[in-house]
């Protein structure tokens, strides 16, 4: 008996059963990997897109964030500006108080009196002078106490000169400014 070696066949024909499978699974790992690329291509794409989404929004929330911040500040500025406005208006309203005032003063006095002098204080206005009688200077004062300017006038000390004339002095509290907020 002839004895045949199909050892070298055998390991010919695994041989070529390994190189088809090894085509057959390079086949298929090829699409796959391709599949694989243009996925990760694809989700670079989208991540990319959302990224420069994301850095829109936070430079849009940045943009805002300035813009309240500038908000607040005009905001901040109009009232201050509103204050020193109605601080300015009321100190013109008590001017225009005190301007109404000096022009009617004339026809507040009653005949036959004059005054020597007129002082204002912080808290009041003093009023000093003479008079002929007595009613004269109770009506000067009750004339006084009808003005916006004044919260409560109050007699100084009255005296009777030589010649009958009376001199006179009048301290008028001035009325408590009140804020026009």
């Amino acid at each position: 008996m002839v004895w045949v070696n199909l050892l070298n066949w055998r390991e010919q024909q695994r041989a070529v059963r390994q190189r088809h499978w090894l085509w057959a699974l390079a086949g298929l790992m090829v699409p796959g990997v391709m599949v694989m690329t243009l996925l990760h291509c694809r989700l670079a794409a989208e991540n990319q897109l959302w990224q420069q989404r994301l850095n829109q929004r936070q430079a849009a929330v940045a943009l805002a964030d300035t813009l309240a911040q500038k908000l607040t500040q005009a905001q901040q500025e109009q009232q201050r500006l509103l204050a020193v406005q109605n601080q300015q208006q009321q100190r013109w309203q008590r001017n225009q108080q005190w301007y109404q005032f000096a022009l009617a003063l004339p026809q507040l006095m009653p005949e036959g009196m004059w005054l020597t002098s007129i002082s204002k204080a912080i808290s009041g206005f003093s009023v000093s002078g003479s008079g002929q009688q007595m009613a004269d200077i109770s009506a000067f004062r009750h004339q006084l106490e009808q003005q916006a300017l004044f919260q409560q006038v109050s007699h100084g000390p009255v005296q009777r000169q030589a010649e009958g004339e009376m001199q006179f002095s009048l301290l008028a509290s001035l009325q408590e400014e009140t804020p026009n907020e």
